[in-house]
């Protein structure tokens, strides 16, 4: 399951674009340490898969950007949203970008194509990213307290179905 984990957050962090907070949700359903621990192998998939991501575009920042642009709901409008962010908050950025609905891929390909300080860019993608994991690990772990078991799996498979449809349908393409 770990091994899981790790792809998923390092897939979504380069060109996979359904959110690791899908699989970390269902762990939720089983305890909150169970989800929590899932949340920090999503974290280190992710971390390794930014870094992919910011190494690539300091080389080809044109090519790795040009790609990036082609994963659903991500824009060029997008783009050049995060590259602004970056200027005017610095590596702060992430922090907001982890509850935006921009991809951390966006950011990470931004990052290295301005050639931001990496070690920054590093230390703080750690903490940006399990944040917002941990947050749906607690507030799923709560809400499985309240609902009965067996609703579980069909409500989180709905409501996820229901965020993707709304969240694909309402982003700019």
């Amino acid at each position: 399951m770990r091994g899981l984990l790790f792809l998923w957050g390092f897939a979504e962090a380069t060109l996979f674009f359904v959110v690791p907070d899908v699989p970390v949700s269902f762990l939720a359903t089983g305890g909150v340490k169970r989800a929590l621990t899932g949340a920090v192998w999503v974290t280190f998939g992710a971390v390794l898969g930014g870094v992919l991501m910011y190494s690539l575009a300091a080389v080809w920042p044109d090519t790795v950007l040009a790609v990036v642009e082609k994963v659903p709901a991500v824009s060029t409008a997008m783009v050049e949203g995060v590259r602004s962010q970056v200027q005017h908050m610095g590596a702060w950025a992430m922090f907001k970008g982890a509850f935006s609905g921009v991809p951390y891929k966006v950011y990470a390909s931004i990052f290295g194509a301005v050639r931001f300080n990496f070690l920054l860019f590093l230390l703080l993608s750690f903490p940006a990213r399990l944040l917002r994991f941990v947050l749906v690990a607690l507030l799923i772990s709560a809400m499985a307290r309240i609902v009965p078991k067996r609703l579980h799996i069909p409500l989180l498979a709905a409501g996820w179905t229901i965020f993707y449809l709304l969240f694909w349908y309402l982003m700019p393409w």
